[in-house]
């Protein structure tokens, strides 16, 4: 039997394109293999965790999709989603694997909780600066706002609206936008 490409289909022929198919996937496999054993041995060398193991790490405690992962100083910067499809940012100690900062998934509930009883029902993202968490958020209107609130507390200490005409941040005690009329 002969192919359009002139090459004569024998069992011999088949066999050898199988074989090489099969040769070239074995090598797909080693090649991927090669590599991440090569990413553990650079991170043996240095002391720091591979970047699996730190996947590892963020989904043991409770968090899914991870979305970015970046050595910064020692340092793994990670953002994930939560079970809600939250975005939060954790830091981790890139040789001890702890958590150096960043909420559990209990307080990530606890803060959307307290947030939503305050007229923002959606997190879209949070990370911790400091003694702050910075939170993007939507509010009962829809619209995107930017808060701070202290850690200890969880209270609103700075406001940002992503609309043009409110686009001023704020004190969470100036309550100037509420209006408190009725007790006249």
């Amino acid at each position: 039997m002969r192919c359009p490409t002139g090459f004569r289909k024998t069992p011999s022929t088949s066999l050898a394109l199988a074989g090489v198919l099969l040769i070239g996937g074995a090598a797909f496999a080693d090649m991927h293999a090669a590599r991440a054993a090569g990413e553990r041995a650079e991170a043996a060398r240095t002391s720091r965790l591979a970047i699996e193991d730190v996947v590892g790490l963020v989904e043991a405690r409770g968090y899914t999709n991870v979305l970015e992962i970046e050595l910064e100083g020692g340092r793994y910067k990670i953002k994930a989603s939560d079970a809600a499809e939250r975005q939060i940012e954790l830091v981790i100690d890139a040789t001890s694997g702890e958590l150096v900062s960043g909420p559990s998934t209990a307080e990530v509930e606890a803060l959307a909780q307290d947030l939503a009883a305050a007229g923002y029902p959606e997190i879209l993202e949070l990370e911790v600066d400091g003694g702050r968490y910075e939170v993007q958020a939507r509010d009962d209107a829809g619209r995107e706002v930017e808060l701070k609130l202290d850690i200890e507390t969880r209270e609103i200490v700075a406001l940002e609206r992503e609309e043009s005409d409110d686009s001023d941040e704020r004190d969470a005690d100036d309550d100037s936008d509420r209006d408190d009329s009725d007790d006249d």
